[in-house]
């Protein structure tokens, strides 16, 4: 696979090879883009989710706009927020606060993004889920679901973890999920 990492200032680091950003860009395809989120804590490497986006889904493709930097925000370097619904049906693992890294933040980056209407799949173990809806502030933040969630809402789901669901498991069962950094995101390019 040809991996995408996210822009970011300075040199590349060493043996990486350097491709013009918007000469691959083109490459992806929009109705099913595999985007990677690199996970690590104390005491753990680094560690990678690769999470399928659904097609036209403007979720989805601020998603993607936050794994590669393009439009400068980015998912690296932020930590873990919370679980939510620990233990339970619908357990959430959530992430995405890109200004304040605390849960106060992540706006949205693509305008008029709605909750209604552009789930794909199931809110079940593995879905990656819009977060907050129509709440601009925190518009960017997500979440990945551990466990299937057995009441029926809003479709939110807007991608799916295809591998790395057992790093998301070991992540929950840490004492502090905050401890848990996005160290590196972006897409990856089909050949």
């Amino acid at each position: 696979m040809i991996y995408l990492h996210h822009l970011q200032p300075g040199p590349p680091p060493t043996h990486a090879y350097t491709l013009p950003h918007n000469k691959v860009i083109g490459l992806l395809d929009p109705s099913s883009t595999l985007a990677f989120l690199d996970l690590a804590w104390p005491g753990m490497p680094c560690q990678r989710l690769h999470i399928r986006m659904g097609p036209n889904n403007m979720w989805g493709m601020q998603f993607i706009l936050l794994c590669t930097g393009e439009w400068g925000p980015t998912y690296a370097n932020t930590k873990l927020l919370e679980v939510e619904r620990k233990d339970k049906p619908g357990e959430c693992l959530v992430g995405g606060d890109y200004e304040n890294n605390n849960g106060s933040g992540g706006s949205s980056i693509v305008s008029e993004l709605e909750r209604d209407g552009h789930s794909w799949l199931p809110d079940t173990t593995g879905a990656v889920v819009a977060r907050w809806g129509n709440d601009n502030h925190r518009g960017a933040q997500f979440g990945i679901r551990t466990r299937d969630y057995t009441v029926l809402t809003v479709p939110t789901a807007i991608g799916l973890v295809e591998s790395g669901l057992d790093v998301l498991k070991a992540a929950i069962s840490l004492p502090d999920v905050n401890s848990v950094t996005i160290v590196d995101c972006g897409v990856v390019i089909p050949r």
